[in-house]
């Protein structure tokens, strides 16, 4: 009798576990809910894409001003305060306009004259300058205004 009645319980025990089961993942009572996937699941994947896309976007508009910029781009007024230093790239074009500043980094061509103007040379007024590499610039020892082309930035 005992035996009899364990294994009744033991079968009517599996039989709801059987039916509990039948019924996960129906269209009824999915393991994951359609509402949970548009509420939550979809807008986090399209806030991370979106994040990822914007910074993506960020990066190439930078690398396309930079490169306009250094294929001929116009000329930019700059002035530059007395201790303010301007660092180009390799290429940048730099047309002193009046105040006194001097090469540093790396010496510049005076495409002016003709000739090479040396690390700590003082720029001469009305003279265009071309920067030969990345992190070559102007340091302003005075209040100056230059003309630029190309990549640059003001520190």
């Amino acid at each position: 009798m005992k035996k009899k009645t364990l294994i009744t319980i033991a079968l009517v025990a599996a039989l709801a576990m059987v039916a509990a089961v039948a019924n996960y993942g129906s269209r009824e009572d999915p393991l994951v809910t359609s509402s949970y996937l548009q509420d939550v699941v979809q807008p986090r994947m399209e806030d991370a894409y979106r994040s990822t896309l914007n910074g993506a976007i960020g990066e190439m508009e930078e690398q396309f001003a930079d490169q306009v910029a250094a294929a001929g781009g116009t000329y930019v007024l700059v002035t530059l305060e007395n201790g303010q230093t301007l660092t180009g790239r390799a290429g940048t074009e730099v047309l002193m306009r009046s105040g006194a500043a001097a090469v540093t980094q790396s010496a510049a061509v005076d495409l002016t004259s003709g000739s090479t103007a040396a690390v700590g040379a003082k720029l001469t007024e009305n003279h265009l300058y071309l920067l030969q590499a990345d992190g070559a610039g102007v340091h302003a020892s005075a209040d100056t205004t230059v003309m630029v082309r190309g990549s640059y930035s003001v520190g």
